[in-house]
């Protein structure tokens, strides 16, 4: 777990690196070159993998705050309990919309 905060802090900082990056093309006009529709392409990827993780975030923040019942389900599920009634039990939580469906890599979120 130490390992993982540390790592997301690093990504923090990256992020308010880039930002300031992005804020000062956008400032002194050198967004606006040849490659603008590359940069475009890679901005909106990477706004639609931001986004994706934001919602998991969201996901992961209340199954903190609201104890450990989802993070029990998921672990009986995968220890082999009786799939329906984890299924069941899974359907009938609030945020099971978040965890239901597996999004590839490559797709952009709704």
């Amino acid at each position: 777990m130490k390992e993982t905060v540390e790592h997301m802090r690093g990504i923090t900082d990256e992020l308010r690196l880039l930002q300031r990056s992005l804020q000062e093309s956008l400032l002194d006009g050198s967004c606006m070159s040849s490659d603008q529709s590359v940069m475009v392409e890679a901005v909106d990827e990477f706004k639609s993998v931001i986004d994706q993780m934001r919602q998991f975030l969201w996901f992961y923040l209340n199954a903190l705050s609201n104890g450990e019942q989802l993070v029990e389900l998921l672990r009986q599920a995968q220890t082999g309990a009786d799939p329906a009634k984890t299924i069941e039990q899974i359907e009938s939580l609030p945020d099971y919309g978040l965890i239901h469906y597996y999004l590839p890599p490559n797709r952009k979120p709704n």
